[in-house]
């Protein structure tokens, strides 16, 4: 529990620090949220530019450098803030009671084992935030690694959870502000509710997923567009801002971008500022693109490898491009046409993040109040909602040509409920209607599948002591996979016994609980590991700088299950042979742990011994 207490003193620290580095523009100085989004990007900023300083500093060091920063505020208006919403941020600070023992739990996620988490304990370790090339997914712009770096260092492997579980606070503590402004809180609570008993916000907020920061940046650039009416210039540069921000979190983070791209585009005055939006979003994204570009040689990596002449880089786009294939969304024209009411109920298309039925019945409310305009010839009022339906939809559109997976909806879905309750109010034109509409959205919110995911955060808090005591049968538990954590336990066994020597996992990519650095050999993942080493000879010089090998792969690991079983029985042939010839010893593994195998390679048997220590 006390990596757990280090953690949230970590995390309290950080987010004043946003707070106050960002509260220095005119429309962060007026906004909480913008300038806590935009002290997020200045901390990306720097993790991207100072990163080595950064992990190489004294950790007390770094307490006191946030601790500084948090303590130069202005904190007169937060407490006018405090006593002005005290009631609404008494239920925000329920509901987060409610959640942060999830928060509290060790990452189980596949994406956190494999790079969400995993990246920022691998740059802790080597003392730099440059490209890994056996783990491609650090070629991608990582904002939230970057700004997170130092908190990663005080806080511990607790610390990226618990920045997700705050702004999902933050996101739903936003929208509710937003909407009780027009409609009073009642109507707020039930949206609000609505939106939050949603599965997909139910499960991105207790895992460390990107999306949480890319919706944090898309709100932020919304909510910037609007409010410097008067500087349309000042507005443009910081909903630019935003945009690069959420375009620099991942490749995904596009679509986001698009949309704000767009809502730039709303009137003439705001389309004269499109050079400064741009000049903003470029000026946010190139720090963090210009890392890749220097690791790679291409922006973007892996996808458009072809373009800048890397054949391999193409072969393990190609690879990567498989990710979703087994069951993210639904192909060509109908995925297109469908998705949005897919992702409401098909939940093994969508991996068990499905929006519920709240988003069906948005889209048809929205369909009754452009109905309902278009018939009483209000075009003046439904033109002010026109721009908001063109953003939501081009960033709808990018995602259904590009990566059907229900979690990159989320920016969208933030967004989509307060410009759907403007459009009801604005067709309607009485409070009853926008509040019918609210019941129903909170009837459909009801009806949908949410019961297990809350059921998770009532769980977890009755976790917390066990999976303490036992973090391992917590994590065979949690990620329905004992195999790989009992092999995992061996691993940090026999690495005590002979000091930390250097290991090389064999098809699997999970290194965030390996002992110490892992390098990774997995077919098509990475560019090392494009051609298949059949022959014992090969596969000899492959492992001749490690001293154990881990070979298997997960069950889990769905897209690319069947390709990776057949290349390691492909493989199993060449290991077999080094066994028979003593070059490799296999280490007996307990009970559960048959798809996968240690081995240890002897020394001098596969050739030269001078790669296998770390301090060489």
């Amino acid at each position: 529990m006390t990596d757990g207490l280090s953690a949230l003193a970590a995390l309290a620290l950080t987010a004043l620090a946003a707070l106050h580095a960002g509260n220095w523009l005119p429309w962060s100085r007026r906004s909480a949220f913008a300038a806590f989004a935009f002290g997020l990007l200045l901390l990306g900023m720097a993790g991207v530019m100072a990163g080595r300083l950064i992990l190489i500093l004294p950790v007390w060091s770094l307490w006191c450098g946030m601790g500084s920063l948090a303590l130069v505020g202005n904190w007169p208006g937060h407490w006018r803030f405090l006593l002005g919403h005290w009631r609404f941020l008494l239920g925000l600070a329920l509901v987060g009671a409610l959640t942060l023992g999830s928060a509290l739990l060790l990452p189980a996620s596949w994406d956190e084992q494999v790079y969400q988490t995993a990246l920022l304990k691998h740059f802790c370790a080597v003392k730099s935030v440059a490209v890994w090339m056996d783990d491609p997914y650090s070629a991608y712009p990582l904002l939230p690694q970057m700004a997170m770096l130092a908190g990663f260092r005080m806080g511990g492997i607790f610390f990226p959870r618990l920045m997700v579980w705050l702004i999902g606070l933050i996101l739903a503590g936003k929208l509710w502000l937003v909407l009780a402004r027009r409609n009073g809180r009642g109507i707020a609570w039930l949206l609000t509710v609505a939106w939050w008993l949603s599965p997909l916000s139910l499960i991105l907020c207790r895992c460390f997923y990107a999306e949480c920061f890319v919706a944090l940046f898309f709100g932020a650039g919304c909510l910037v567009a609007l409010s410097c009416r008067k500087d349309s210039r000042m507005a443009a540069l910081g909903s630019g801002f935003f945009a690069g921000a959420a375009f620099s979190v991942k490749l995904t983070g596009a679509g986001a971008m698009l949309a704000l791209a767009v809502l730039q585009m709303r009137s003439p005055k705001t389309r004269r500022q499109s050079l400064w939006f741009g000049a903003g979003a470029v000026l946010a994204a190139f720090p963090f693109f210009l890392r890749v570009w220097r690791g790679t040689g291409n922006p973007f990596y892996p996808y458009g490898s072809a373009l800048f002449g890397n054949d391999a880089g193409a072969a393990v786009e190609r690879f990567h491009r498989m990710l979703g294939s087994a069951r993210y969304g639904y192909d060509a024209l109908g995925g297109l046409l469908t998705g949005w009411f897919s992702a409401a109920w098909d939940a093994y298309a969508y991996d068990g993040m499905i929006l519920g039925w709240q988003g069906p019945v948005l889209l048809l409310l929205c369909g009754l109040a452009v109905w309902k305009l278009i018939r009483n010839g209000s075009w003046m009022r439904l033109k002010c909602w026109m721009p908001w339906g063109a953003a939501l939809l081009a960033g709808y559109l990018f995602w259904a040509v590009t990566a059907r997976q229900s979690r990159f909806l989320y920016p969208l879905w933030l967004v989509l409920f307060p410009v759907a309750e403007w459009l009801l109010r604005a067709a309607l034109l009485r409070k009853k209607s926008a509040l019918g509409g609210a019941m129903l959205l909170f009837a459909a919110a009801l009806s949908s599948p949410w019961s297990v995911h809350l059921a998770h955060y009532v769980n977890a808090w009755r976790w917390l002591e066990p999976a303490r005591k036992h973090p391992l049968r917590y994590l065979e538990v949690a990620t329905s996979d004992p195999g790989y954590f009992r092999t995992m336990q061996v691993l940090h066994q026999l690495q005590k016994r002979e000091k930390a020597q250097k290991v090389l996992f064999f098809m699997e990519r999970r290194t965030l609980y390996a002992p110490g650095l892992a390098d990774i050999w997995s077919y098509g993942f990475n560019e090392r590991s494009l051609r298949v080493p059949v022959r014992s000879r090969r596969l000899a010089a492959l492992i001749a700088p490690y001293r154990w090998v881990v070979l298997g792969s997960s069950h889990q690991d769905v897209d690319h299950q069947l390709i990776l079983q057949k290349v390691q029985e492909q493989c199993i042939a060449g290991f077999q042979e080094l066994l028979r010839a003593g070059a490799v010893q296999r280490i007996p593994l307990p009970e559960g742990c048959e798809d996968y195998a240690i081995l240890r390679v002897v020394d001098g048997a596969t050739g030269s011994t001078e790669a296998r220590n770390p301090a060489n």
